[in-house]
């Protein structure tokens, strides 16, 4: 498994390697420049899923699965669009609880 070869090589220092030196993981065997590059594009996607999940923790409390159908939707954007609602919506706490019902709703 690519996971187990990653830290093996790279031990304590893995998820420090993956997220400031991801170009070196091209050192462990068997993982080439395709795989290398598939790992930073899963690394970022759930970067950001964490910083949109982060953001709605602080915001009230919202699902991972919703947290996850948002960056799905709004992709790199997500925060930037839920602030903005956030900010133009009198009532932010509001808007958040409305979110959340229709959510709940759609369930």
């Amino acid at each position: 498994m690519t996971a187990k070869r990653i830290v093996a090589h790279f031990g304590l220092e893995t998820l420090t390697i993956i997220e400031e030196q991801s170009e070196r993981l091209i050192e462990v065997s068997g993982i080439g420049k395709g795989r290398v590059a598939m790992i930073q594009r899963a690394w970022t996607a759930q970067k950001a899923i964490k910083d949109v999940m982060l953001f709605l923790q602080g915001h009230g409390g919202v699902s991972t699965t919703y947290a996850v159908k948002i960056y799905k939707q709004y992709g790199d954007q997500a925060i930037r669009w839920l602030y903005r609602m956030i900010l133009s919506t009198p009532l932010p706490w509001l808007f958040l609880e409305t979110m959340l019902t229709l959510h709940n709703e759609s369930l």
